[in-house]
């Protein structure tokens, strides 16, 4: 292969992988020098956002769960953990499941955390998910995905029966939860039961101290540029 051979490849690689991680933009052109001058004027639209835990109102509880697939590996688990008015802990458990979807992890951390409160007669409780689908479906509001369907239907029946909130809350508002349900994942490899807080992991401790003394976190997200971008300059 020639040299000016090889340099033709090299542009033209690089303006389908362009064209592949910024497909928003219009006409590109597969011109090196001009591909350059729009990569380097690109900037995308970041927004952030405040996020902490909140303790629930006197008297009530929260159980905040989360669940997780890791595609690698083919493995998912899930977590739940319940705290009361004054933001002390109560409970946590982590378990490793056989799911094939995160969506059906976070569903499934939703209800045995749910199940469990019922069984151990903690009302007057608050579940929070960082799972909008599953929110929308237990609220009626979202079509619900066949894979979920059955949990769902189970679910909503017990928050009818037993009158429990539910709420959407972003992941940096329930770091603890997500904390647990990757620790099984990543490090425990187990299931576990914390009956106190002195039985958690001391990351884990120190996330309950944190969200306790309400420590927000920023939640930053980047959205990709739609607009129609004119490569004469226009």
């Amino acid at each position: 292969m020639s040299k000016n051979a090889m340099i033709m490849e090299i542009n033209r690689n690089l303006y389908l992988l362009a064209s592949y991680r910024y497909p928003w933009f219009q006409q590109l052109r597969g011109n090196w020098p001009m591909l350059v001058k729009v990569l380097e004027d690109y900037k995308p639209l970041i927004s952030s956002k405040v996020v902490t835990w909140e303790c629930p109102s006197e008297g009530k509880f929260k159980c905040n769960s989360d669940g997780t697939f890791k595609h690698m590996l083919g493995v998912s688990s899930i977590a739940f953990c319940i705290r009361n008015h004054y933001g002390d802990f109560i409970f946590a458990e982590t378990r490793k499941v056989e799911l094939s979807s995160a969506l059906e992890a976070e569903v499934r951390a939703l209800g045995v955390g749910l199940i469990y409160c019922i069984n151990h007669n903690i009302f007057s409780l608050i579940l929070e998910t960082d799972s909008l689908v599953t929110k929308k479906a237990l609220d009626g509001v979202w079509e619900v995905p066949w894979s979920i369907s059955v949990e769902v239907r189970g679910i909503k029946s017990m928050l009818e029966t037993y009158n429990v909130e539910i709420k959407h809350i972003f992941r940096e508002g329930k770091k603890l939860a997500d904390f647990l349900a990757n620790n099984v994942v990543n490090f425990a490899g187990t299931n576990r039961i914390f009956n106190s807080l002195q039985e958690l992991p001391q990351q884990a401790m120190a996330i309950v101290q944190l969200e306790k003394s309400k420590v927000p976190n920023l939640r930053i997200q980047k959205y990709q540029n739609h607009r129609v971008h004119n490569m004469n300059g226009g």
